[in-house]
């Protein structure tokens, strides 16, 4: 339910615990993006990618979906093995510039983006598009928008 990562978002900006803040993210980004038996590794770089993946930011040498996969694996060693100290505050940074991005596209096109499903049936779209080697403008209705992220220091 998007109500439901609306909510998740908004506790994650609230909470003073890093780690915390951090899964609250990621569980919001799953909850939108991810469905039951999906691998998570593969889907949510996909997923992500199917919104942002015609910018700039996207490109081989930005690595997003590698940071993307990072983000997640972090997430598990921390729900599964209580690791919180590979933590930090880049990691919120990034998971937040992702969810502000999905959902300032999800809200400009709320006939489009409906439900969960037409999120994920969107995805699907845009990974046919890429294996037919269409122009990524055949389903990305262009309207779409993108948020570049602003760097505070030369490490972020």
């Amino acid at each position: 339910n998007m109500l439901n990562a609306v909510i998740l978002i908004g506790q994650s900006q609230g909470s003073s615990d890093i780690p915390q803040a951090f899964l609250w993210n990621m569980i919001a980004l799953e909850s939108l993006l991810t469905e039951q038996g999906d691998k998570y590794t593969d889907k949510l770089p996909e997923r992500v990618e199917a919104f942002i993946g015609w910018t700039y930011s996207w490109d081989a040498e930005s690595g997003y979906k590698t940071k993307i996969v990072e983000l997640y694996k972090k997430r598990c060693k921390f729900v599964h093995d209580g690791c919180r100290d590979s933590i930090s505050t880049e990691d919120i940074e990034f998971s937040d510039h992702i969810l502000f991005n999905v959902l300032v596209n999800i809200i400009k096109h709320p006939k489009i983006f409906s439900s969960k499903e037409s999120l994920i049936d969107f995805s699907n779209k845009v990974q046919a598009e890429h294996l037919l080697g269409l122009s990524h403008k055949t389903i990305r209705p262009s309207t779409l928008k993108y948020q570049y992220r602003i760097r505070k220091n030369k490490e972020a």
